[in-house]
C-alpha cells in the first residue's frame, strides 16, 4: 500500500471481506506493513506478488480467512463510526489545548 491513492483501493478490498494480495514500499506506513488483514509484498518483487496471488487462488480456507480478517480489520479501524469517534477525540483534545 505505498501511497495514500492505493491505500484506498486496499480499505475498499477489506471493506468487502475480500482477500487482498498488495505491494508494500518505501511510503508505506508501518501499521500497514505489519497487518494480517491482507498479504504484502515488496513492490519490487513481482515474483513474489505472484506467488502469493497463485498460492491464494489454490487455497479457499485460506481466502476466506484471509477475507474474514480483512473484514474484522476495517470495522474495527478504518469504518466510518470508528474514524468519526478517533476525529471526534482529536479535535475535543485539540480545542481543550488551545482554550488553556
Amino acid at each position: 500500500m505505498d501511497g495514500v491513492p492505493k491505500a484506498r483501493i486496499v480499505h475498499g478490498g477489506l471493506s468487502h471481506g475480500l482477500p487482498v494480495v498488495t505491494t508494500i514500499g518505501p511510503a508505506t506506513g508501518p501499521t500497514c506493513a505489519k497487518s494480517d488483514a491482507f498479504i504484502a509484498v515488496p513492490c519490487d518483487d513481482p515474483a513474489k506478488f505472484t506467488a502469493k496471488v497463485i498460492e491464494l487462488l489454490r487455497d479457499e480456507p485460506h481466502r476466506r480467512s484471509l477475507g474474514a480478517r480483512a473484514r474484522a480489520t476495517y470495522e474495527r479501524a478504518y469504518d466510518w463510526p470508528h474514524v468519526i469517534t478517533r476525529l471526534e477525540a482529536l479535535l475535543s483534545t485539540r480545542t481543550e489545548s488551545s482554550a488553556a
